[in-house]
C-alpha cells in the first residue's frame, strides 16, 4: 500500500553569511596539509577589499589572472582574501597561495558569476598574458586551456623563464559563495588550485 500526501521538497543549502566567510579560508596548517608543504605562513593578511585593477594584458584576462579582481558591479556582498607562502626562513619560496571567497544573496547569483567568468577565461586560454610591474618590468605568462565546466573551472598559468613556476587558477561556486584561488609551485602539472578550492568548498555549510 502506497502512502499518499505531498512529499517535502529537498532542503536548500544553508546560505553563507558575510560573518562566516573568514572561517572558510584555509589556515596555514590546513593549506600545508593540502599542498604537502611544511611551513606555510600568512604573507598578506585578511583583506576585505576587491583586488582591483592589475596591469595585465590583454585587459580582458584580468579575471583569469588575479583572484577577486572582477567582482565590482556583480552584486557580490562581501569578499575576504588572504595569501600564504613558505616561511621566510626557507631560502626559496616553493608555494604561494592566494585564496579569496565572496558571497552573493543567492546560490543562483554565485553560479551565474562562475558561468560568466568561464566564458571570459575561454577567450584567454592558450595565450601569453603580460604583467607589467610598477618598475616597468614585464613578466610573460603562458595560459593553458580551461579545465572543467561551471560550477568549477580551472586554468594553468606558467611564468616564462622561471624554470617552471606554474600557478593554477581555480574558480567555483558552492551555495551562495564563490571560491577564487591561485596556487603556485614549481610544478607544471599542478592541480594545487583545485586542491585548495576543494578544501575550502568542504568548509561551506551544506
Amino acid at each position: 500500500m502506497t502512502a499518499t500526501g505531498c512529499s517535502k521538497p529537498p532542503a536548500a543549502a544553508p546560505t553563507v553569511a558575510a560573518s562566516q566567510l573568514d572561517s572558510l579560508l584555509l589556515t596555514p596548517a590546513e593549506a600545508s596539509t593540502v599542498l604537502g608543504a611544511t611551513d606555510l605562513q600568512v604573507t598578506v593578511p585578511l583583506n576585505h577589499n576587491a583586488a582591483g585593477e592589475v596591469p595585465i594584458a590583454p585587459p580582458a584576462c584580468l579575471g583569469a589572472y588575479e583572484p577577486a579582481s572582477t567582482i565590482e558591479g556583480t552584486g557580490y556582498l562581501v569578499v575576504t582574501s588572504e595569501t600564504l607562502a613558505d616561511a621566510t626562513h626557507i631560502a626559496e619560496s616553493r608555494h604561494n597561495v592566494q585564496q579569496a571567497v565572496f558571497n552573493f544573496s543567492t546560490a543562483a547569483q554565485a553560479a551565474s558569476f562562475v558561468q560568466a567568468q568561464s566564458q571570459q577565461w575561454q577567450s584567454c586560454a592558450n595565450k601569453t598574458l603580460t604583467y607589467t610591474g610598477s618598475n616597468g618590468k614585464q613578466e610573460g605568462w603562458d595560459s593553458g586551456p580551461v579545465e572543467g565546466a561551471p560550477p568549477a573551472i580551472a586554468m594553468r598559468l606558467t611564468e616564462r623563464n622561471t624554470g617552471g613556476w606554474t600557478c593554477q587558477r581555480a574558480l567555483r561556486s558552492a551555495s551562495n559563495v564563490v571560491i577564487d584561488v591561485n596556487s603556485c609551485a614549481y610544478d607544471t602539472t599542478t592541480n594545487r588550485g583545485n586542491q585548495v578550492a576543494d578544501a575550502v568548498a568542504a568548509k561551506v555549510p551544506h
